[in-house]
């Protein structure tokens, strides 16, 4: 079929007579040929009133083709006029045939005229044919231009331009520069890009107009009488886009290097630049002066956490929260050593009990600072934090926790054996609490899982929803290491020392699952069982073996040794904080796949806790005990025998003395002293009577048939004031309640927008906060933030404040709520914060 039968045909589809003028009678051999089998085609040829009385009385549903060879007539000549208006003529210039083929109006010839080249592209007027509607203007139709020669997703200015970004950042700008002239849009493009950004770029290149674009919406750059709420509005949702987000911090470095941003910020105070996200020199400034600060202690842990609540929300946070973290666990490491009296312990009673409740934390934190340093690119940067960390904790206060403690530790000569103590473990939480009330229980013991671990395994498993944990303690027996631990959480009356160190309950061997799972089903009339924790894992949820386990026994001990593993040995000590993190988020998993075999009851504990030093332990840090006798074993921590020799390094304790049925010796080291021994690890000890060795967390945990997990509401204060008069404007927002254990917070993402043609176009630039205060005061829990407003509208009903919560577990946002405001702007003023 000829190109002109298809654009007839088309025509027919909403005409039923089409006329044809063709004063040069170029197209009759054309009209010869046309195969239209159901036009009927006349030859006007001044018989007008004729073929008008057919048309119209005797053939009223025909369609028509009325062929005309000659000039169009004047209307005042124009027998046909009437025909004309109501149905549609057929125009055979190229512009206007290919005007026909798009459908769209003839006074757009002239506009046509200046595209030949783009639609010499049968690709291209495809493309541009299937985005296009007859209700176009010309602006929207150039805009589907650039749609088509940028491949983008929408035809909206601010898609277009991020898609000219994008190809500065893959380095092919050139090409679309090019492209542009060639096409006649380069100009139209930069108006346009001018009118609504307020940017003028006379030399057409992308990276003139990004470097302004940035400058003018970073005051220390451009000043304040230069700085534009549009290009901070534009530079606020580029940041926000998640997919636009890698090349936004692509360009943002380039011009931070270009513009030399690092040199700016020299002579700027932190305070000047702490809402500012827009390069990421910013965030790399602001950690360096908060360690400075901190060191310095001009900064205290309060001020740390504020600054970290502003920092939060913003771009290159994510990149920086582990070197924030860890500043903020080394200035409540540091205050809390220096406000903490050890003369506060006066009984072993009271050591355990201020350890539990208060001393704990230091160590939990020099953990999470140590751990949160090892997770960070360049630590060089908190190395000098680290080394007075360091510094600190190891010799103010390891050594002078070590010597308060000891002397209560020389004043007993037995050790602790009160209603706290780990030999009553079996009889008072799994018997009393579970066998007793008939109930399942399944009982994690995580070796080495010291107390301040336990804790924030605590807190970590009450965040989780339809879970409920609560946090007790326990004390071990010395030496405090893995095989007393062991059967000390097992049924027994007596424990006795075997060859070395194996230990036997009642007689019996407790070296081994099989052994364990033997005492426990001696233990009642209930039965009993031991599985590895990694081979519980590998259970499919509601599998045979999973059932068998669970119906076929009322305690389950379950053994896992991650911390323990990696800090006992020499080579991999130094990773013990990483096993701990690493424990710590597979025990939660674990208690989640036992709960899934509808097991309700869970208890967690360990067989003893452990020191861990970060640096690497001086050769004069040994102590020499001098000791001789019969050997049975011996680690850095204490030495099992008979008939034991030794100096002031140590404390002798009979066996019997520690509630062990034998006539051997043990030895403990004083304070933090290491034993000498060939070729053992060091820095990660246990086996004494340290606090941090010996109190070891219980959490009695239970699975909830309700949530038990709920947030805070968000709402905004004075809604009645929603109008929007200039291009900064004030949002108060309220959280209805202060954060709590299972009352949690949320972090909400806000902006202004308009929905036009369907599509929702952001006027504002995106302000995200984690609504998490815990103030009790309700007006602590107000928060103001100004909204920069950059848009061409000046008069809108329909604008709303749209607040949205990420879902969880994923990048994506939902609907919180959304209100209504009023835009009647006035005279545009883009310097209303200033």
């Amino acid at each position: 079929m000829s190109k002109i039968a298809q654009s007839l045909e088309k025509l027919y589809t909403k005409h039923r007579i089409v006329l044809w003028y063709d004063a040069e009678q170029n197209f009759e051999e054309d009209l010869a040929t046309l195969d239209l089998p159901e036009i009927t085609i006349l030859t006007v040829a001044n018989d007008e009133l004729a073929i008008k009385h057919r048309m119209l009385l005797q053939e009223p549903k025909q369609q028509f083709l009325l062929y005309m060879p000659y000039q169009k007539p004047s209307d005042d000549e124009n027998w046909l006029k009437d025909i004309e208006l109501s149905q549609t003529i057929f125009h055979t210039d190229q512009e206007s045939m290919l005007l026909q083929e798009l459908e769209l109006p003839f006074h757009l010839q002239s506009w046509l005229k200046k595209q030949t080249l783009f639609f010499k592209s049968k690709e291209r007027l495809a493309k541009f044919q299937t985005l296009i509607s007859p209700k176009d203007d010309v602006k929207t139709l150039n805009n589907k231009l650039l749609q088509v020669l940028l491949n983008s997703e929408y035809h909206d200015l601010d898609q277009l331009l991020r898609d000219y970004v994008k190809a500065f950042a893959d380095a092919k700008s050139d090409a679309v520069k090019e492209m542009l002239e060639k096409h006649n849009l380069a100009e139209y493009f930069w108006v346009e890009i001018a009118n609504v950004y307020g940017i003028p770029n006379e030399s057409h290149n992308i990276y003139d107009f990004l470097l302004m674009l940035f400058q003018r919406s970073f005051v220390p750059i451009c000043g304040a009488e230069q700085f534009l709420n549009s290009a901070k509005v534009a530079l606020s949702n580029w940041k926000d886009l998640r997919s636009f987000s890698p090349v936004f911090d692509a360009v943002s470095n380039k011009i931070a290097k270009d513009l030399n941003v690092k040199l700016v910020l020299n002579g700027i105070v932190l305070e000047e630049v702490l809402e500012e996200n827009l390069f990421e020199e910013i965030e790399k400034s602001i950690v360096k002066d908060v360690i400075k600060k901190v060191r310095d202690r001009t900064f205290n842990s309060s001020r740390v956490e504020e600054i970290i609540k502003k920092r939060e929300s913003k771009h290159w946070f994510g990149k920086y929260k582990f070197y924030y973290q860890a500043i903020l666990k080394a200035i409540l490491l540091i205050e809390e050593i220096q406000k903490t009296d050890f003369k506060e312990i006066k009984s072993l009673e009271s050591g355990f009990e201020l350890y539990s409740s208060s001393y704990y934390k230091v160590d939990q934190w020099y953990r999470q600072f140590i751990s949160l340093l090892r997770r960070v690119e360049a630590s060089s940067i908190l190395q000098p934090l680290y080394q007075e960390v360091e510094k600190i904790y190891s010799n103010k206060w390891l050594l002078d926790l070590a010597d308060h403690w000891q002397a209560f530790v020389d004043k007993n000569e037995k050790w602790y054996f009160g209603s706290k103590s780990q030999l009553n473990f079996y009889d008072t939480v799994v018997k009393s609490k579970y066998i007793d009330q008939k109930r399942k229980v399944f009982v994690i013991i995580s070796d080495a899982l010291r107390f301040e671990i336990g804790e924030e395994l605590n807190r970590t498993i009450n965040l989780q929803n339809r879970f409920e944990s609560k946090l007790d303690y326990r004390i071990t027996g010395l030496p405090s290491y893995t095989q007393l631990g062991m059967a000390s959480l097992l049924p027994h009356s007596t424990i006795s020392l075997g060859e070395a160190d194996d230990i036997f309950l009642d007689g019996l061997s407790t070296k081994g699952m099989q052994a364990r799972a033997k005492i426990l089903n001696q233990s009642g009339s209930i039965k009993s069982a031991c599985i590895s924790a990694e081979e519980l894992a590998s259970f499919k949820v509601k599998s045979e073996e999973a059932k068998d386990l669970v119906q076929n026994n009322d305690v389950v001990y379950v053994y896992h040794n991650i911390i323990d593993k990696t800090g006992d040995d020499k080579i991999s000590e130094e990773k013990v904080f990483d096993a701990v993190s690493d424990e710590l988020e597979h025990l939660v998993l674990l208690i989640k796949k036992i709960s899934s075999n509808n097991i309700l009851h869970m208890v967690i504990t360990a067989d003893h806790g452990f020191i861990y030093q970060n640096e690497a332990i001086a050769e004069s840090d040994f102590a020499d005990a001098d000791v001789k006798g019969t050997i049975a074993k011996s680690n850095r921590r204490f030495v099992i025998g008979k008939d034991l020799s030794h100096n002031e390094a140590v404390l002798k304790y009979e066996a019997k003395n520690l509630e062990i049925d034998s006539d051997a010796e043990i030895l403990i080291p004083k304070g933090m002293n290491r034993l000498r021994r060939q070729g053992a690890g060091s820095r990660f000890i246990h086996g004494g009577a340290m606090l941090q060795e010996v109190v070891v967390p219980v959490l009695i945990i239970t699975k909830k048939r309700e949530d038990t997990i709920s947030k805070i509401e968000v709402d905004i204060i004075n809604k009645s004031n929603n109008k929007i008069t200039t291009n900064i404007h004030p949002v108060k927002f309220y959280q209805s309640e202060p954060t709590a254990e299972r009352l949690v917070g949320r972090k909400l993402k806000s902006y202004f927008a308009v929905d036009q043609e369907g599509q929702r176009n952001t006027i504002s630039d995106v302000f995200v906060h984690n609504f998490d205060s815990a103030a009790n005061r309700a007006e602590d829990r107000e928060l103001m933030y100004q909204f920069k407003i950059s848009t061409l509208l000046t008069r809108h009903s329909e604008v709303y404040l749209h607040l949205e919560e990420q879902i969880e577990g994923s990048t994506q946002w939902i609907e919180y709520a959304k209100y209504k405001f009023t835009l009647t702007l006035g005279m545009m003023n883009d310097f209303d914060d200033f």
